[in-house]
């Protein structure tokens, strides 16, 4: 495996198997995640995603499922919900005694931790499309939960699909920018879904993609990754994570921009990319390990899926990972 793959997938897939389509109860999900973290494909695992108010069964059942190093139970929690930015404070007022209390208090190593919130902004928000409208919620939301998480938490803000995308987009962007402080603050793109209407068309992950890079926002990716390349399953046509993952490598290295953005994630051909000799490249394109790093931590920082095994199964059928 070349060293571009690594760095390209280090802790890169976040496991979301209580939602579509595995959605897995909550016992099997934890166990799936608890074998996950014990196999030879544990490098490429982020954390186990649930809605906040599933926390602490879910931290009961992890209990009984230590990891055999020791390693804490990482969680990204779902935190808000409501169409109003009023409704929204209110219920994270009430989540952050959840939050509290995963966090536990003192300086000990702590066997479960909270490491990213997911949000969505709330209709009245939205509908704005003012980036200081987006800034004033999410800093106030951040100041409703200050109490009950670590200061440096990473917290990914998402849209919707529908009309004005292009605007919405924008002034999320823009308004996360003017978030300051320790938290690393970004914005979660949702892929796929149960519905053709939650495919973003690939003109609008570009866009996104470059205007995150402009304005040095992160990304997180969800929803409909299952595939390392772009390519047409039951009639829906699905992005491929290489895909996202490699322009932003590529933006990053400043070998692409414009439409060339949009080229690479809507390729359908995988012998289109390589990974060799610590260089990660797109056709003629080509980033150096450097870019890939430095993406992976500042550009898109990771996606999530609710089936761990396809990502690696795909890889491996492309020649891009190790046999198991």
């Amino acid at each position: 495996m070349d060293k571009t793959v690594n760095a390209l997938l280090d802790g890169s897939i976040d496991y979301a198997g209580v939602f579509p389509p595995a959605s897995l109860e909550l016992s099997r999900a934890v166990s799936e995640y608890s074998r996950c973290r014990e196999g030879g494909d544990a490098w490429m695992l982020g954390r186990f995603v649930v809605s906040c108010s599933r926390l602490p069964e879910a931290r009961t059942l992890a209990q009984d499922l230590p990891a055999k190093d020791g390693r804490p139970w990482r969680f990204a929690a779902l935190v808000g919900g409501g169409e109003s930015e009023g409704d929204v404070l209110g219920r994270l007022h009430s989540e952050g005694d959840i939050l509290a209390a995963i966090r536990g208090r003192g300086g000990s190593a702590r066997p479960f931790v909270v490491e990213a919130l997911e949000m969505r902004v709330p209709g009245d928000v939205l509908s704005s499309c003012k980036p200081e409208r987006v800034r004033s919620f999410v800093v106030r939301a951040l100041e409703t939960l200050e109490d009950a998480v670590p200061s440096t938490i990473e917290m990914f803000i998402e849209g919707s699909t529908g009309e004005s995308e292009t605007a919405m987009d924008r002034a999320i962007v823009e308004g996360l920018a003017g978030v300051g402080g320790s938290a690393k603050i970004g914005v979660k793109l949702r892929c796929g879904g149960q519905d053709s209407t939650s495919f973003p068309p690939v003109i609008r992950v570009a866009n996104l993609l470059t205007h995150c890079k402009a304005m040095g926002v992160p990304l997180k990716l969800t929803g409909g990754l299952h595939s390392p390349v772009r390519g047409t399953l039951a009639d829906q046509t699905h992005h491929g994570f290489v895909n996202i993952m490699g322009a932003s490598v590529l933006l990053q290295a400043g070998v692409i921009d414009g439409a060339d953005v949009a080229a690479c994630i809507g390729e359908t051909e995988p012998s289109a990319f390589s990974f060799s000799d610590g260089v990660f490249a797109w056709r003629a394109r080509r980033a150096p390990l450097a870019a890939v790093l430095k993406a992976r931590k500042s550009l898109v920082v990771g996606f999530a899926s609710s089936r761990f095994g396809e990502p690696a199964k795909g890889l491996r059928a492309l020649g891009w990972l190790p046999p198991a």
